[in-house]
């Protein structure tokens, strides 16, 4: 069971989505201090979604994200983006103090090149079974 903060627009998909395999991270870049570093859920051509530990500087303003794979580093950088969705994932265990966001982000503004390092890493490092589509 999720809840939303924020709430969610009504965003319709235009690609299919697919899972990423374990060890795939989106770091969040932002305008000033420190960067955010969430595990990825799961990416299309158009966008992603990722869950991270929410922290007090969740509220930074971010410009940029990069998709990390463990063990082989960036694969691709420095990209735009516009957050669609801002989900707080309900706690499992009552009382816990770790709260977890899963957000949903639609990329901005690509260059060719950086497409084509999209629809490379989904070849790459995607399961190739579609996702149905959904908000989250």
């Amino acid at each position: 069971m999720v809840s939303s903060e924020k709430g969610t627009s009504w965003y319709k998909r235009l690609y299919k989505r697919y899972k990423v395999f374990d060890g795939i991270f989106v770091v969040l870049k932002p305008s000033s201090n420190s960067s955010r570093l969430g595990g990825m859920v799961d990416i299309s051509k158009g966008g992603l979604s990722f869950q991270f530990i929410d922290t007090k500087e969740s509220g930074s303003s971010y410009s940029e994200l990069d998709i990390f794979v463990s063990g082989y580093g960036i694969k691709v950088e420095s990209l735009s983006f516009e957050i669609i969705s801002d989900i707080m994932m309900e706690k499992e265990i009552p009382f816990y103090p770790v709260v977890t966001r899963r957000l949903g982000v639609k990329f901005a503004s690509l260059s060719e090149a950086k497409k084509v390092q999209i629809y490379s890493f989904i070849q790459k490092h995607a399961i190739h079974d579609a996702l149905p589509d959904s908000l989250a």
